[in-house]
Formats: C-alpha cells, structure tokens, sequence
C-alpha cells in the first residue's frame, strides 16, 4: 500500500525510479495484498459472523469445508499480519527518508497518518466496515516514538503488546462464566449465530441500495473503531508494526540474510504454525463451535500460529527475491502486487517470436504513430494483454504454467460471456458497476501497449478485480431463478455482487 524507496538525493516530490526500490519489499507487500484478498472475498460475499464463525452462513461440508479450512491455515491473519509488519518497516523508511532530505520527520508522519485516518473513515463509513486504514493510522501515530530504538527493543515491546491483546481475550474467554445469561445470548445473536430473520436482514441491506447499507455499516464500522481497536486491534497491530521495524533493521524483510536462514525461516514457520492453526480448528469442531468457548479462547490458536505461518510465507518469498536481481528491473511497473510471478516470468519464461536478451519482448505492433494506429492495434492489443502468453509460445514448466493462467482466463470468458453483457446493463442503473467500467476501460487500454511478456502478467492484476466481478453479475435467468414467486425479474434492478 505505501510504496518507499532507498535514501535518495532528491529535494523534490516525485515517483521514485526503479532502480532505487527496495525489490524485496515490493514483492512482499504485493504477495501480502493478494493473501488478504483471499480472506476479504468471504467478508465480501457472506454475512459478518460468518467470518468468525464458519457455522453461522451455510455449512461445511464438501467444497465449502475444504475451502474454510485452506483459508484459515494459510490465510486468515496471515497476510494481515505481513502487512502490518510492513506498516512498521515503512515508518522507519518514510521518517529515515525525510531526515536524510533536512525535512522534519514528525511533521512529515503525522500529517500523512491524518491523512490516511481521513480516508480510512471515509472507505469505512461510505464503502465497507472491514477498513483497516483507520487502525493504521492510530497505531501508526502511536508507534513513531519507538522507531530509534534498537531491534531487540522493538522485537520484546512488540511481543509484550501482542501478548496483552492475547491475554485480554483469554480473560475475557475466562469471565464468561460470570456473564449474565442475557449478555451471553446478545454475543451469540449479535456476532456468533444470528437468527436467521437477522442474517436476512444484513443480506438485505447489502442487496439494496447504497443508502440502506448504512444502517448495518456505520454501527458495525464505529464498534470496530472503537470498543474492538482498543479491546483487540491496537495490541496486535502496535506490536507487529514495532517488529516490523525490527525485521528492516535486522535485514530480514530486504532480503539481506543468508538463504539457509531463510530456508529455516520457511520451515520453521509452516511446520510450527500450520499445526498450532489445525489443532485450534479441531478444538473449536470438538466444542461444537460454543460461543462460550469458540469466541475467546477457540481463537487463540490462530491468534498465535498465524505469526509463525506469516513467518513462513516471509521466509518463502524472500528466498524468491534472494535467487538474484530481477531481470528488466528498468521496466516501469505501477504495481508490486504481482512481483512473484514476474520474478519467475522475467527469469524462466522462453517464448517465441522478436525475444530480446530478457527473453519476452513482444515485436511492435503499432503500424503507424497516430491515434488511428493505436485504435486498430487496441484489439489484438487487449487479447495479448488479457490472455497471453498461449501454450505454445512456452519453451518450459514455468512458461506453461504463465501460459496455463491466461489460457484458463479466456475459457472464463468464453463461459461467462453473457455475464459480460449484463455488466454492461447493470451499469445504468447500478452506479458500483459504472464506475468499475469507468475505472477499468480506460486501464485496459493503457496497459494494452505494453510490449513485454513479464511486464504484461505483473501488470495483469490490476484489471482482474474489475473482470472478475463483471463475471459474477447474474444473467437475466439467474436473477428470474432468484425472484420472489409471483414477481417479474425485469421490474427489478439487475442484482450485482456486494462489495
């Protein structure tokens, strides 16, 4: 989310050039983003509890069982977890940066966490509830008068903060017993297992107009700011972003360590975390998912295995960004998010036709420097950029599996191409879907003159949010399956995805 760079020179604002990243960085904090999106699409799609409680919306059985439970190892808090370790590391960055130019630094941080407040109550007031920026921004003005100190400092405050957090639910999980029988019910139907009379109206709310999701979202979003930031939140996130700062100065988060310690750093994270998470999860099965139990002390095991787990994805991805520098590093890129893929694609991926030493240019394409130029070339220009490189342009494994992603994408489409076209309807009257056309079209189009294999799948990401979700838009037929009985689906407003 927040983009640093090395100490520079510079006495102005600008972008900073691309050999001046910290590349390591980048790929972390783009890996991050991509595993707190898998999390962020069950909070998207399902009502609040179940996000707690897996029991409270549906089942799980099969498919659904099977996806919870690789969430939850693997995910859930994980990747939160990375990004706010990073939040630390990019304190110090920024505050270093603005030392090195004769700028005041505490000036510089909190003016920019006031900002970042501000849109954060903007984002969670207005669009959704699960808004992290506000958390950032008070931990952020909290943890600056640490950033001196040295790494073993910061690594036991943060531990003892993330360790308070804990303690608090563990006697919170502990009080219960002395709750009144009233309190304990109000927990259970509130945020554990909600009647459903009371699911039904949150699915409602979000199903309807942006106006009526107010009276579900700026509740919800003011007890996450406040009663639960300061019972929960402002524990953990203060000590991560404390060891954040610790893990820059150690070298571990820029790939500065050895790969034998990042190697045991992969292993001793997954083999230590993945268990402690599964083990929770059959102590929550064995409780029958008990509020009085489940809610407070259930999570506990994952509070704990998930900093080991985010230990072990660290580890991963900085032995990927150790493997050497990453080829076209002079390539402008405007998003990290997929640097992983990049890396492999920079460095593995042999593909036919006008190759340069990075071994994926693409020949040019352009038949004439006018925008009647550029129109023709847009068609061919978005194939390749949507679904390309193709199974035969790929000369090893790595490039199949590149070439398998886009060759997947465009069967997608193909499937769901009346989708497509009803995106395009409910953008009239459905103005989340406008402004995703909006948002995308333009994007598309730019990113379409790309003319390199690697750049193009790092820069990919950017669009798929926006098609997926056209995809996702239900046909005509769907939305008659969905109505109620005796009511025509066409006097009612295309149903689109909730965000």
């Amino acid at each position: 989310m927040l983009l640093h760079a090395r100490e520079t020179p510079m006495t102005h604002a600008a972008p900073v050039a691309s050999a001046e990243r910290i590349t390591a960085l980048d790929t972390l904090r783009g890996f991050a983003v991509l595993g707190i999106l898998v999390m962020n699409v069950q909070s998207f799609s399902m009502p609040l509890p179940a996000y707690l409680n897996p029991t409270a919306y549906g089942d799980l059985g099969g498919a659904n069982g099977w996806v919870w439970r690789l969430s939850h190892l693997f995910f859930d808090q994980k990747f939160m977890t990375i990004f706010s370790l990073l939040f630390g590391a990019g304190i110090f960055l920024f505050t270093t940066r603005a030392e090195a130019k004769g700028e005041s630094p505490r000036r510089l941080h909190y003016r920019r966490m006031l900002w970042l407040l501000l849109f954060g109550l903007a984002h969670a007031y207005a669009l959704w509830y699960g808004d992290i920026l506000v958390s950032y921004a008070l931990c952020g003005m909290l943890v600056y008068p640490f950033r001196r100190r040295s790494p073993a400092t910061l690594l036991i405050v943060g531990v003892v903060l993330i360790a308070l957090g804990s303690a608090l639910w563990i006697f919170f999980g502990w009080s219960m017993q002395y709750w009144p029988e009233e309190e304990i019910n109000s927990l259970l139907d509130k945020d554990w297992q909600p009647r459903p009379e009371a699911l039904a109206a949150e699915l409602g709310a979000y199903r309807g107009g942006w106006w009526t999701q107010m009276n579900h979202r700026v509740p919800t979003s003011f007890e996450f700011q406040t009663f639960l930031f300061l019972i929960g939140v402002v524990w953990r996130v203060c000590g991560l972003m404390l060891a954040g700062m610790a893990l820059y100065k150690l070298g571990v988060v820029t790939a500065q360590r050895t790969r034998n310690f990042f190697a045991a750093m992969f292993a001793a994270g997954m083999l230590g975390g993945v268990p402690l998470v599964a083990y929770g999860i059959a102590r929550n099965v064995a409780a029958g998912w008990d509020v009085r139990y489940s809610f407070f002390h259930g999570s506990q095991f994952n509070y704990w295995g998930s900093l080991l787990v985010c230990a072990g994805w660290i580890g991963m991805v900085m032995l990927a960004a150790s493997a050497g520098p990453r080829i076209g590093v002079n390539e402008p890129t405007a998003s990290p998010m997929d640097d992983l893929v990049a890396l492999a694609v920079h460095k593995h991926v042999g593909l036919a036709g006008d190759l340069t030493a990075g071994g994926s240019s693409l020949e040019a394409r352009i038949t004439e420097p006018t925008l009647f130029g550029a129109i023709q070339f847009l068609p061919g220009g978005i194939l390749t950029f949507l679904f390309r490189p193709v199974i035969f342009e790929a000369h090893n494994p790595l490039a199949f599996a590149a070439a398998f992603d886009g060759t997947l994408l465009a069967f997608l489409v193909l499937w769901r191409w009346r989708h497509l076209l009803m995106a395009a309807r409910a953008a009239v009257n459905r103005p989340l879907i406008a402004f995703c056309w909006v948002a995308f079209l333009p994007l598309l189009a730019g990113l379409s003159f790309e003319a390199n294999f690697g750049v193009i799948v790092r820069h990919r990401i950017m669009v798929l949010p926006f098609l997926f979700l056209f995809l996702a838009v239900p046909t005509r037929q769907e939305d008659s399956a969905d109505a109620p009985e005796g009511q025509d689906s066409s006097t009612r407003p295309v149903q689109v995805p909730v965000m």
